[in-house]
């Protein structure tokens, strides 16, 4: 069941297919003009469109997922925020890449295997306890084929 060391093959539960969606990653892919500019000292409820904002504090979490953030406008009249795929100006240089929910399991196993995890991706005592249990133990959308027995209530 352990992941480290020699990796085993994972497959996706069947039956957990029913339960899950098809998951998305979003990439925005942002122009200079849509950053905030380093020296702003404005407010983000200042701000009359959505930008990319690039903070100059750094937290662990932060340098391992080269953290950038988009602030978006708030609209009084509305009381709400136009979602970035809505937006305009930023919404042409979104792409959403849509994941299968059978292809989760081997892309956990993918990711990890090229250093992508929850201890890469979130250095600290909650990355480190959510890898070791994620490592040594099977998610409801896998299954181990060499341990039967781990497998029968799945």
């Amino acid at each position: 069941m352990r992941r480290g060391g020699s990796r085993r093959k994972t497959r996706t539960n069947p039956s957990s297919q029913n339960e899950k969606k098809r998951g998305s990653v979003w990439i925005l892919n942002p122009l200079d003009k849509d950053f905030v500019p380093s020296d702003a000292k404005l407010s983000p409820f200042e701000i009359e469109q959505t930008q990319v904002y690039r903070p100059r504090h750094f937290t662990e979490r932060l340098i391992a997922q080269a953290g950038y953030f988009t602030i978006h406008c708030f609209h009084q009249n509305t009381s709400s925020f136009t979602p970035i795929e809505k937006d305009l100006r930023l919404g042409k240089r979104l792409m959403e890449i849509q994941i299968e929910p059978d292809a989760f399991s081997d892309l956990r196993d993918n990711l990890e295997r090229h250093g992508v995890s929850d201890l890469t991706m979130f250095p600290d005592l909650e990355g480190v306890g959510r890898y070791i249990t994620w490592n040594n133990s099977l998610l409801r959308d896998e299954i181990d084929p060499p341990n039967i027995l781990l497998n029968q209530g799945k």
